[in-house]
C-alpha cells in the first residue's frame, strides 16, 4: 500500500471510530510464520498480523501473530463462517484468483476470526 493511501485509510478508520485491528497478507510459497521482512516491518505491536499461507493450493493455511520489538508471539485463531452469510461461490479457484477471492470474502464480512487465548 502506497503511503498516501495509507494515510487516506487510517483517516477515515479514525473518522469512523474503527481500530486496526489486524493485518493480513499471504505467502505464496512460504509457510505461514512470519518471515524477517514482516518483523521488521510489525509497526503495529497492538494489531494481530495474520499470513496466509498457498504452499497447499487446495488447503491454504492461516496464522496468526503478534510482533512486537523482534520478538514473535503466535495466536490461536478460529475461523469460521458468520451465520446467515454464503459464500460469492463453492467453484474451485485458481492460484492466482485465490488472493482476490479471499480478499472478497473478508471484505464481505463472510468470515469471522477469533483470537482463543
Amino acid at each position: 500500500m502506497e503511503p498516501e493511501e495509507q494515510l487516506r485509510v487510517f483517516q477515515e478508520m479514525e473518522k469512523e471510530g474503527f481500530e486496526l485491528s489486524a493485518i493480513y497478507h499471504s505467502h505464496p510459497h512460504t509457510a505461514a510464520f512470519p518471515s524477517q521482512r514482516d518483523v521488521d516491518n510489525a509497526f503495529y505491536p497492538d494489531s494481530l498480523i495474520l499470513i496466509i499461507s498457498l504452499i497447499e493450493k487446495e488447503l491454504p493455511q492461516i496464522g496468526a501473530f503478534q510482533i512486537e520489538k523482534g520478538k514473535i508471539e503466535r495466536k490461536a485463531v478460529r475461523v469460521t463462517r458468520k451465520k446467515g452469510k454464503r459464500y460469492p461461490d463453492n467453484r474451485p479457484l485458481s492460484y492466482q484468483k485465490y488472493l482476490v477471492h479471499l480478499q472478497r470474502v473478508i471484505a464481505m464480512r463472510i468470515l469471522k476470526i477469533t483470537i482463543i487465548d
